[in-house]
């Protein structure tokens, strides 16, 4: 009898878990796709919002990075801020100079996040150059898509 309670509740537990990965394997969320376009020199890179384009897309968890990127130098980085909330992890791409970059924006769990296109969040962008020394830090206003 032992025997088959024994089995009973390994299956169970199995079972439970089983459902929970299964859960996170097809679970999905928004990613900001944020194309920025870059405007200037290099010493002194100005962000074109007029050109800069962005877009949401639902993606799996399991192929989002939910932590900090930070790629080596020069780079730039981006972080997503909603009424006054770092909503986002930090996202950074490979600085070359002027030109269209494009960040995969991931938000951090348990953020409040803009529910319709009539709502803006504020991105904060930095420009890092070689030796790690900040050479443009601009914020701007995103419209929610």
């Amino acid at each position: 009898m032992k025997k088959y309670i024994l089995s009973f509740f390994i299956i169970l537990l199995i079972a439970g878990a089983s459902s929970g990965c299964l859960d996170k394997i097809t679970k999905e969320s928004s990613v900001l796709h944020l194309d920025l376009s870059v405007a200037g020199d290099y010493q002194n890179p100005v962000i074109d919002v007029t050109n800069t384009d962005r877009y949401l897309e639902n993606v799996p968890f399991l192929k989002q990075k939910r932590y900090d990127i930070v790629t080596q130098r020069p780079y730039i980085h981006a972080v997503m801020f909603y009424n006054r909330d770092k909503i986002s992890y930090y996202t950074s791409v490979p600085y070359t100079g002027p030109g269209n970059y494009l960040f995969t924006i991931t938000f951090e769990d348990g953020k409040v996040l803009p529910t319709s296109s009539n709502e803006s969040i504020v991105a904060n962008v930095q420009f890092v150059d070689a030796n790690g020394i900040i050479i443009g830090d601009e914020y701007f206003s995103v419209r929610w898509p």
